[in-house]
């Protein structure tokens, strides 16, 4: 009876040990005595380090400058904006939107160091899903050791249906082939075409299936709110960041001062700032298609995820500022802009 008990128990050690397939099963006791290193980025809580990150906005919203100063400050360990580190990395920027003439123009604007391990390719017509192309590429990134990629922008970079989950999948495992091989992947990204009353989050907004934005490390939204004759504020929300907590919104101001572009942080916003923002602006863009009184305001926007308490500041600010203008009529009071 002893030996059969023994047989029994090396039946069940056997067990423990069976694993099909090669795969690594590791038990919560184990799980809990392992070290494992904290994530890493190249630019401190922004972009994860053999990552994908999706910087995305709407046209002239200022994605580019900021993917030429992302390249600048990490192939020069410098702190992006004066405020996030950086770990240095040679950077390959491939752009199939703008000729090398405009990008030298930006480039130069933002006054680079001499020495900067930045590298540039220009309208190639590179495909990610080409087979032969994207290997050639990645071979050009181990023999040159770049440590990231930034492509501009994805639209032009593939030709698969970013709107069907199976292409949209495809296409981001195809940029895991750079990842896997410790590179990683900045991504320029358009916004869909989306009525001005449509919530403005930015996964909500972010085009093609939502297998897109499954497969990202992290996610940045760029937002141009204000523009004058040498500065244009933006406003930088991380809405994803897979290895821990996002950041939260924070303003810049993109400055034009003898003949060069710098870019200055502005701080962190307070969110129900930035919502009153979004309203207003939600507001003006209503009353440009006529006059509107407050009920028909607050009524309209409620449906399409803004506040009452939110919308009533907002009309209240907007007509002290005489960005808007009260009209009495019995009752009601009607605003147009």
């Amino acid at each position: 009876m002893a030996n059969d008990n023994i047989e029994k128990f090396k039946k069940e050690i056997q067990k423990e040990d069976l694993v099909p397939c090669g795969w690594k099963v590791i038990k919560a006791e184990q799980l809990s005595k392992m070290e494992l290193s904290e994530p890493e980025f190249l630019v401190e809580g922004l972009i994860p380090k053999e990552g994908i990150t999706i910087l995305a906005g709407n046209p002239a919203s200022g994605k580019s400058w900021l993917l030429l100063e992302i390249a600048k400050c990490i192939s020069s360990n410098q702190f992006l904006f004066d405020k996030f580190g950086t770990k240095e990395a040679r950077v390959l920027y491939v752009d199939e939107e703008v000729n090398l003439g405009e990008t030298k123009r930006r480039w130069d604007k933002l006054n680079p160091p001499y020495m900067t391990l930045t590298d540039f390719m220009n309208l190639q017509g590179f495909q990610i899903d080409d087979k032969e192309q994207r290997k050639g590429l990645l071979d050009l990134c181990v023999w040159r050791d770049y440590g990231m990629v930034i492509f501009d922008s994805l639209r032009d970079i593939n030709s698969l249906n970013e709107n069907d989950s199976l292409g949209a999948k495809i296409l981001m495992d195809y940029f895991k082939e750079f990842t896997k091989r410790g590179i990683t992947i900045l991504i320029s990204h358009h916004n869909r075409k989306e009525s001005f009353l449509n919530p403005k989050e930015p996964s909500q907004v972010l085009r093609g299936s939502t297998a897109i934005l499954a497969n990202l490390d992290s996610l940045l939204a760029v937002e141009n709110v204000r523009k004058t004759e040498q500065t244009i504020e933006l406003i930088i929300t991380q809405s994803k960041l897979k290895q821990g907590k996002s950041m939260s919104p924070f303003k810049l101001n993109l400055i034009e001062e003898d003949g060069k572009m710098k870019f200055e942080y502005g701080g962190e916003i307070e969110d129900e700032v930035r919502k009153l923002e979004k309203t207003k602006e939600a507001i003006i863009e209503l009353l440009k298609h006529g006059e509107r009184y407050t009920g028909e305001i607050v009524h309209t926007l409620i449906p399409l995820y803004f506040k009452e308490r939110t919308i009533k500041r907002a009309i209240t600010e907007l007509k002290e500022a005489h960005t808007i203008k009260p009209r009495k009529e019995g009752q009601r009071t009607y605003y147009s802009l």
